[in-house]
């Protein structure tokens, strides 16, 4: 199975869809733009679409169980994880539970990756570079 990564602007058609589907009323819209403004002007400029080629020998020709993630999503995401301060931990609960940073990291609300995934990613980038478990090294 071939891994891609979706265009810079399927991303961010992608974001705003996504944005205007959660946010869908004039409150919500004013709520989104009064804390999640810089968060989503620093993430969303950030293009990673040539992620999927530069990591193509990190994933399995020969895949076993789901499509893989696109790697640009997932590296957006250890982007925000370490732009907020968190663990992979504490920050899979932080997607799961806060719609905005599920999709500027380019997944669907509760659609987004586990631990598990930030795992079985890390080892192509050469080890661990976020702090996984309170307590746990950062040595690969």
């Amino acid at each position: 199975m071939k891994i891609v990564s979706r265009s810079h602007q399927d991303y961010l058609t992608f974001v705003s869809d996504q944005l205007r589907k959660e946010f869908d009323t004039p409150e919500a819209m004013l709520f989104l733009q009064h804390f999640y403004r810089d968060l989503i002007f620093w993430i969303t400029p950030i293009d990673l679409s040539a992620t999927a080629s530069l990591m193509r020998s990190a994933y399995s020709s020969n895949p076993r169980g789901r499509k893989p993630h696109d790697p640009a999503d997932m590296l957006r995401c250890m982007l925000l994880f370490t732009k907020l301060g968190l663990s992979v931990d504490d920050g899979v609960v932080a997607l799961r539970t806060t719609p905005v940073y599920a999709i500027v990291c380019g997944f669907k609300p509760g659609e987004t990756p586990g631990v598990g995934t930030f795992y079985d990613f890390f080892p192509g980038f050469g080890g661990h570079p976020l702090r996984i478990r309170p307590g746990a090294s950062n040595a690969a």
